[in-house]
């Protein structure tokens, strides 16, 4: 180090500049040499000798040159195992009987039931000319119409069997004018009361409940109540 003093010292390799804030002239700062700061020293020891002699400098001067560090490769996962012609053909198979059953379903659905991601299934899909029907096919809508014309179900019930949106069903309900569940079981039960008590005039609610199994006494009371006041309606 120069004993020198200099009312600014100025590195001569990366220009940073020492002075002492009262502006009195100061020797050559700590750790400088021939006018260069550590850092710079650092880096003209590299130039001259290596990485051997920057790391002698280092310890010389007590530091330690940082490098840049190098960002971590992420530890790559091994590579999935491709299908083969087997399990791909059986797949498209699985992703068919799905559709056909649930053409309503979006590509997520399916490869949800299916076990295969979204996309899988949605190219699948295409491949098999099975694209996302909205809607209802001609198939499921008799077999609703059939399910319909039966033992009274809810919408919904029906939704589920056939494998659509509850308001399809209620869509074809409708065209066939047919009412609701409830209606349906409410008319269906006023109509078998309604032929117990003309056969037995004489019987009340507690023996026509007993006569028809299944139907609780006050819904029984309830449809005598609606056929009495109907009856009554219709004589006057």
């Amino acid at each position: 180090m120069s004993g020198e003093l200099r009312e600014v010292w100025v590195c001569r390799g990366c220009a940073m500049r020492v002075r002492n804030e009262s502006g009195q002239p100061i020797p050559e700062p700590n750790k400088w040499e021939d006018e260069r700061c550590p850092k710079c020293r650092l880096e003209l020891a590299f130039d001259e000798g290596g990485r051997d002699a920057e790391a002698e400098m280092g310890e010389r001067l007590g530091l330690r040159r940082r490098r840049p560090v190098m960002a971590k490769t992420p530890d790559e996962k091994p590579p999935k195992p491709s299908r083969t012609s087997t399990e791909v053909d059986s797949l498209r198979e699985r992703v068919r009987e799905v559709v056909l059953a649930h053409p309503d379903w979006n590509s997520e659905q399916v490869g949800e039931k299916v076990g295969i991601p979204a996309r899988t299934a949605s190219r699948y899909r295409a491949d098999l000319g099975l694209n996302r029907q909205r809607g209802m096919t001609d198939a499921q809508r008799e077999q609703i119409e059939g399910l319909l014309t039966g033992e009274p179900q809810t919408d919904a019930a029906i939704a589920e069997v056939v494998g659509v949106k509850t308001f399809s069903v209620v869509e074809v309900r409708r065209a066939l004018g047919l009412p609701p569940c409830r209606t349906r079981v409410k008319q269906e039960r006023e109509r078998r009361v309604a032929e117990v008590a003309a056969a037995h005039p004489d019987w009340g609610a507690n023996r026509i409940a007993a006569a028809l199994p299944g139907e609780p006494l006050n819904n029984v009371r309830r449809a005598l109540s609606t056929i009495r006041t109907a009856s009554v309606s219709a004589a006057a």
